[in-house]
């Protein structure tokens, strides 16, 4: 935290302090992983997931004609997505989810194919991303306003 508001700090006092808040609640809020019992099955649901996208990508390529397409190729076309999850973007992602998975593909594909092919990959996972991102922001709003919340017990007041 210190680190952080003072390397901050030299641009922007009032920044580095802000930033240091965020860096310490982040912090906080991954103490759980110092508990084996919480970082286990951590570990283990963050290591099925990336397996799973992975895998996915490689049989969406396999489905719209791109059979040449190696789980490895899918781990890298993976990783040059999480990139593009990770800069700032516009609302839903739009256009750095296609760059990426266009620049992904591009590196194991042929030109021909990733007009053809490769755009019917792009299509299918950036409008498979909207329904899901939609179903589960319909399903969230669900639980939340008609779902009713237990009633607190007295063990769980801290």
């Amino acid at each position: 935290r210190a680190v952080t508001e003072r390397t901050i700090g030299v641009v922007s006092v009032e920044l580095g302090k802000r930033v240091a808040d965020a860096v310490g609640r982040l912090s906080d809020g991954l103490r759980f992983l110092t508990n084996p019992r919480y970082t286990a099955p951590y570990v283990a649901v963050t290591l099925m997931s990336a397996f799973a996208h992975i895998w996915a990508i490689e049989m969406l390529g396999h489905a719209v004609g791109l059979p040449e397409l190696s789980l490895a190729q899918a781990t890298s076309i993976v990783g040059v997505l999480a990139i593009a999850y990770m800069l700032p973007n516009a609302p839903g992602f739009f256009g750095a989810l296609q760059l990426a998975l266009y620049a992904g593909l591009a590196v194991y594909v042929t030109p021909e194919k990733v007009v053809t092919e490769g755009a019917v990959l792009v299509f299918v996972f950036y409008v498979t991303y909207l329904v899901l991102i939609a179903a589960l922001g319909g399903i969230a709003a669900a639980v939340e306003y008609w779902v009713p919340s237990p009633e607190p017990r007295a063990h769980d007041a801290v």
